[in-house]
């Protein structure tokens, strides 16, 4: 069993965010870092964009609260974790500028502020080279006394008596690794990886959602997942708001349709060309809707463009807006377990502004960080004995098991419920007993139901 004062569960940008931020706080404890992977992962360090966007808004700029208030119907935001990023975006962006990432620049030399997904405000910055980001945070966290275990995927979250004592996790062999701490840290993404078709990087098997369920954490927006289009061939981004014009002619299962100048979803192109994910009870997604109607059988749509040329789109999981519901300190309702990252939700709702997530890493990554170690400060260590009589874990899951998932969450789960959702949340149910992949799964389909939904509205 290793011990640590601070135990931090995932490498991304909120992940060391917090981990920096708690040595700092406090020299004196030890926080470790536990991962899959050494390298970059996931959706903070390998995206396939090699480059990432940061909301920046000014401190007194309320119209970014409006927005992001705005943009969380139908789902469920906090004001005042809203108000927190507004507050701190802009120290945060100038610890990134001094760990040296490499912003976009105007020609005058001067940060270039841009709109983000959702918004027409310039004011969210992009840095590039996400290798490199991800090589200045891990070092600067080492020589700040960081220590790093690679290769140990959290299994699960160790609770005694209404307080987080540790995680289980597994090796790349299948061995277990017990680690007791004051207090957890959870940063290990969203559930993407839960669909078969998905466009995060490695590293995230997608178990945040399993791991906070099985805890006892509250949980919210777990529903909500960005999904992009994309060209089957290329695996470039397709923005429906351009391609789907008229002359453009859908071909699916039940026969084609051509779109005259008429059709209703038409007159929402302009504004689905503003913003790469769907967007969750915008008008907009009428063409989002419109192309998922004429899905085959495996979710890809054929079509032929109006200048005569034959593509074929298929609809990606990006990234998650759901998880955990936090305090401003990134605590949940669990003593001792802090969230940060893709699976903490509050800060925003159903959808998102470009750039927010990366805000949200660095704003409640380090308040988390912070609080921890305020906390592992004056607490007892647990004793050993809340892993006394813990089962051991279950194997990893066969990989029939995954892709049959998998399968159907991209069957059933896409941008909201499909046909036959109820009966594979059935079929998830018996799965889950043994299944962490499927408990993760079930917390996500769950969510999609009608009664669900009009639960989350209220």
């Amino acid at each position: 069993m290793l011990r640590t004062d601070i135990l931090v569960i995932g490498s991304g940008l909120a992940g060391l965010r917090a981990a920096l931020a708690a040595r700092a706080a406090d020299s004196r404890l030890t926080v470790h870092v536990l991962s899959p992977s050494a390298g970059p992962s996931g959706s903070s360090f390998a995206n396939r964009n090699d480059c990432l966007g940061m909301q920046v808004p000014d401190p007194d700029d309320a119209g970014f609260d409006a927005e992001v208030l705005r943009l969380a119907a139908p789902g469920f935001a906090d004001q005042t974790l809203v108000r927190q990023l507004r507050l701190e975006a802009r120290a945060r962006l100038d610890d990134l500028l001094r760990l040296g990432l490499d912003f976009r620049r105007a020609p005058d030399g001067a940060l270039e502020y841009l709109p983000g997904c959702f918004s027409a405000a310039p004011r969210a910055v992009i840095f590039n080279g996400l290798a490199r980001a991800h090589t200045l945070f891990r070092g600067a966290a080492e020589a700040a006394g960081v220590g790093f275990l690679d290769g140990l995927a959290a299994r699960e979250l160790v609770v005694a008596d209404g307080c987080v004592a540790g995680a289980r996790f597994m090796d790349r062999d299948g061995g277990e690794v017990d680690v007791s701490a004051r207090a957890v840290i959870l940063a290990a993404g969203g559930p993407a990886p839960l669909f078969e078709r998905s466009m995060c990087g490695p590293g995230n098997d997608g178990l945040s959602y399993g791991l906070l369920e099985r805890a006892g954490a509250r949980l919210a927006n777990a529903g909500f997942v960005q999904f992009f289009w994309n060209d089957a061939g290329s695996g470039r981004f397709a923005q429906p708001g351009v391609i789907l014009r008229p002359g453009t002619v859908l071909h699916g299962p039940r026969g084609g349709l051509t779109l005259t100048a008429g059709h209703p979803a038409l007159a929402q192109a302009e504004a689905r060309a503003r913003h790469c994910p769907a967007g969750y009870g915008l008008p907009d997604a009428i063409l989002d809707e419109l192309l998922l109607a004429h899905a085959e059988e495996d979710g890809g749509v054929r079509l032929t463009t109006a200048e005569g040329g034959e593509t074929r789109l298929v609809f990606c999981a990006h990234a998650g807006n759901g998880g955990a519901v936090v305090d401003v300190d990134g605590m949940t309702c669990v003593s001792g377990l802090f969230v940060c990252g893709e699976c903490a939700t509050g800060m925003h709702g159903a959808n998102r502004l470009g750039g927010g997530m990366v805000l949200a890493t660095q704003v409640f990554g380090f308040r988390a960080g912070v609080a921890a170690a305020r906390l592992g400060s004056g607490t007892e260590r647990p004793p050993a004995s809340a892993f006394d009589l813990l089962p051991p874990l279950p194997p990893s899951e066969s990989s029939a098991l995954l892709e049959r998932l998998r399968r159907g969450m991209q069957r059933h789960c896409l941008f909201g419920p499909r046909p036959g959702l109820r009966g594979f949340i059935r079929e998830l149910e018996d799965m889950a007993r043994s299944s962490l992949t499927a408990c993760s799964a079930l917390t996500l389909a769950r969510e999609l139901l009608p009664e669900a939904r009009k639960k989350a509205a209220r």
